[in-house]
């Protein structure tokens, strides 16, 4: 009888151990697979990939060129904004001094008369 009882115990730990064995196994190939179908679809999708990258390339290209252009344009107008101060500080001046001779002249007239 304790033969039979060995035999029961040996034949459900090795039943045990072929579940756990397989069980692990079966786990490792279905990780496998999942990480064979995210290559897969990696590689489906690379060219549209590629693609998108070679378009976002060329607009971020593009906008650094009109960002080019426009800072060239602020610079000129800036330079026009800053004669076109300098004529009206200017301009300012002369009517500043042309009052002040009427006033000066209109202030002598006044005393002469």
């Amino acid at each position: 009888m304790s033969d039979a009882i060995i035999v029961a115990v040996i034949t459900g730990a090795l039943a045990f151990a072929g579940t756990w064995y397989s069980d692990k196994k079966k786990e490792l190939s279905d990780k496998q697979k999942n990480k064979v179908d995210l290559e897969l679809a990696y590689a489906n999708h690379m060219p549209e990939l590629l693609d998108k990258i070679d378009i976002i390339t060329k607009q971020r290209d593009d906008l650094r060129d009109q960002v080019s252009k426009l800072s060239d344009r602020v610079e000129e107008q800036s330079a026009i904004i800053k004669t076109l101060k300098d004529t009206n500080q200017s301009l300012n001046n002369k009517l500043n001094r042309l009052l002040n001779k009427q006033t000066t002249e209109r202030i002598n007239n006044e005393r002469n008369n």
